[in-house]
């Protein structure tokens, strides 16, 4: 007896709509015009700098457009933030908020739709990402803190600071990890290509004052004489040094781990980034790299590795005090009276602001000041001249509480634990790069800049999310190779 199939159920517009997009979807990935349009939207946004304030309508259309391909391809979008974000970028809507940071809000709104649409399944169940959450959460109650206890102005400011600050860093990891969840690395080569080439420019400026500060580029910087260090992308060396961490360590990592023409192509990008951060004169970017090349031996001889991190150990001590001293030199800090002052340098108004920061945390250590607080009561505990703690966990304790400081100690630990537990280069790379970023963090407020978050958190969403390959060899096989560009190694 033949059997009969039931009708199929009438297709809805929906199903029509998603017929479409699919199609749509299926067509830019094949025809790579997912690419061809993030290379154009990069050319224009360098012509629009180049040619037009930040205020323009121009670049207003641009940053329009860049958050509605956001909106459709989180992927694309995170390619144009990384491409431009190493570059000075004024703020322009408010004096905390810039263009940069409406299109870092769109990312998060565009990875918050598809997760709470059901892709949270997809992602990984990591601790990281989830304390990440919670510090964001616990802050964004911060934020409410000082709207309510001071005025309203410095509250809407607070406010606005958020995604600029702590917020705009946990939206780009989640983001960054829902990128890579596929193994898709596009925005991580951009990254290192977009540092790489504000590497260069920034040591033309350094050793041939006014080149580029003078030249119809003197867009990419904020200038600021630092004597002999790498500034000017941001107008603090330390914050320089920080954005290029990561990419450094990784880029590194790459050249030990592939052969040929991708070797060559990752020093390439790995010898720029890694010499403006050394010439940053910055101590946590020098450590990273040292860390790098410590974890890289431990990997194959692990005795040779401490004995090699115990002669970096003892180096640092006898060469940290003249290493501080020639940098406050080239900073102007010439007025010392004591062998302490002699020795800490520039570091003593860190060390008073410490203090400062212990002491907010005492007068209300559960619930803290709220949210940016430190900025207006520094004062008031004893540093009269930093307005920030010049160390985050401090600063969280300071304004969020016990609540707020655990959550962030917590989310640090868990992220090295889970990047050490990554195998292969990459890992390596990335668990140093962390380590260098977080030393940077303890003493200055990296947190402060999207540039530096831009970066570093997208590294670090990569190596929450992206599938770990069985063989290092052989490319993860959770996307289309026309689909994702591929950090495995290949051999030549």
């Amino acid at each position: 007896m033949a059997s009969i199939d039931p009708p199929a159920p009438d297709a809805t517009v929906l199903d029509l709509y998603r017929a479409a997009w699919s199609g749509l979807r299926g067509g830019i990935v094949r025809y790579r015009l997912a690419i061809a349009v993030e290379v154009g939207m990069i050319a224009l946004w360098f012509i629009l700098r180049t040619g037009w304030s930040v205020e323009s309508r121009p670049y207003l259309a641009w940053t329009v457009l860049a958050c509605a391909i956001a909106m459709v391809s989180p992927t694309s979008g995170l390619v144009l933030l990384v491409a431009t974000a190493p570059f000075f970028e004024p703020v322009a809507l408010t004096r905390a908020l810039g263009l940069r940071h409406i299109l870092v809000g769109a990312l998060g709104v565009s990875v918050a739709v598809r997760l709470a649409a059901g892709g949270w399944r997809q992602m990984p169940r990591s601790p990281t990402l989830i304390l990440g959450i919670v510090v964001a959460l616990i802050t964004i109650g911060g934020v409410a803190h000082t709207l309510w206890v001071f005025d309203p102005d410095f509250g809407t400011h607070a406010a606005q600071t958020w995604i600029t600050n702590i917020g705009g860093a946990m939206i780009l990891l989640i983001v960054g990890a829902w990128v890579a969840r596929t193994g898709e690395a596009r925005p991580l080569v951009v990254a290192a290509i977009a540092c790489a080439v504000a590497s260069v420019l920034s040591q033309m400026e350094l050793f041939h004052p006014g080149l580029i500060s003078n030249s119809a580029l003197s867009w990419i910087g904020f200038w600021k004489n630092f004597g002999a260090r790498v500034t000017g992308i941001i107008p603090a060396p330390n914050a320089v040094a920080t954005m290029l961490i990561v990419p450094a360590t990784v880029s590194l990592a790459a050249v030990v781990q592939f052969h040929g023409r991708r070797r060559l192509a990752a020093l390439v990008l790995a010898i720029p980034i890694a010499a403006a951060a050394i010439l940053t004169l910055s101590r946590s970017a020098i450590t990273a790299l040292y860390i790098t090349a410590v974890l890289f031996i431990a990997r194959r001889r692990r005795r040779t590795a401490w004995i090699v991190l115990g002669i970096g150990i003892v180096l640092a001590v006898v060469s940290v005090p003249l290493f501080i001293q020639f940098r406050a030199a080239q900073e102007g800090v010439f007025e010392t009276r004591t062998p302490i002052e002699w020795i800490l340098g520039a570091d003593e108004a860190r060390i008073t602001a410490w203090g400062a920061a212990i002491r907010m945390w005492a007068d209300s250590p559960i619930i803290g000041h709220g949210f940016l607080a430190y900025k207006q009561l520094a004062d008031a505990f004893g540093d009269t001249r930093l307005g920030s703690p010049h160390n985050e966990v401090l600063r969280l304790f300071a304004e969020e509480g016990l609540i707020g400081g655990i959550a962030l100690v917590a989310f640090i630990v868990a992220l090295f634990r889970e990047l050490s537990r990554r195998p292969g280069w990459i890992g390596t790379g990335l668990l140093a790069g962390a380590l260098g970023y977080w030393l940077a963090a303890m003493f200055n407020n990296p947190l402060l800049f999207i540039q530096v978050s831009a970066m570093a958190f997208v590294f670090f969403g990569y190596g929450l999310a992206a599938p770990i390959p069985t063989d290092e060899r052989i490319p993860p096989a959770a996307a289309p190779p026309d689909e994702a560009v591929s950090l495995a190694p290949q051999t030549a």
